[in-house]
């Protein structure tokens, strides 16, 4: 037989209410998630350790972008070319993930890692506008 609805915490809880005097079903209204899963809701709000954040820092980088966006009003003169910078992170072997428009239109991507001050020049490899995803190769160090 099923229980009884109106005095489950868990049909509180899922309406919002406040049945029941229960403590775990305090928790799943103010835990969200973390509490429905049976984890403590601060175990979400954990600081990293150094160790993960210095691994995290070393594959996040900054890209420096040269771009010239197209002129489709009179195609025959060109714009001034523009600077900007994004970020992306590092995957295997000498590639970067970044989003596409970070990189669209681009004539020149340089990068570097998190924290240095080493420039790298970069190739788009990838782009795709409609996923707004870009796969960069690290090319050589700058000079």
């Amino acid at each position: 037989p099923a229980p009884d609805a109106e005095g489950s915490d868990a049909a509180a809880a899922a309406a919002g209410g406040g049945g029941g005097s229960s403590s775990r079903g305090r928790e799943r209204r103010q835990g969200g998630a973390a509490a429905a899963a049976g984890r403590p809701s601060h175990a979400m709000t954990r600081a990293p350790s150094k160790a993960q954040t210095k691994m995290v820092h070393s594959c996040i980088v900054k890209l420096i972008v040269q771009r010239v966006d197209p002129n489709y009003a009179e195609p025959w003169r060109t714009r001034t070319q523009t600077s900007s910078s994004g970020t992306g992170f590092l995957v295997s072997g000498r590639r970067i993930i970044t989003n596409a428009h970070v990189v669209q239109n681009c004539t020149h991507v340089r990068a570097r890692k998190s924290l240095s001050p080493v420039m790298f020049s970069c190739t788009v490899e990838w782009l795709s506008i409609p996923l707004d995803l870009a796969v960069l190769t690290v090319n050589e160090e700058d000079d």
